[in-house]
């Protein structure tokens, strides 16, 4: 589902990036690379707590439909670095 080499933490990929709800938001979040490490970063630093997972989820979900939104502004917009 993921594109090639975007995250190697399989716990991340399992715990988050999985449980995402299968929608355009998440379609367009799993394969950005900066989205995808800002919610590993996240991840990462709220350490095991399962209860912080929905709150990741969410934060990365801004970012995919921040970008999609971007996208309809301008078509020059690929991915949230541009």
């Amino acid at each position: 589902m993921l594109g090639p080499n975007v995250t190697n933490n399989k716990l991340f990929e399992k715990d988050i990036l999985n449980a995402m709800a299968n929608d355009n938001i998440s379609f367009v979040s799993r394969r950005d690379e900066i989205i995808v490490r800002f919610g590993e970063k996240l991840y990462l630093k709220t350490g095991n707590q399962k209860h912080q997972y929905k709150y990741v989820k969410q934060k990365i979900r801004e970012l995919g439909h921040f970008l999609i939104a971007a996208r309809k502004y301008s078509s020059a917009i690929h991915n949230i670095q541009d």
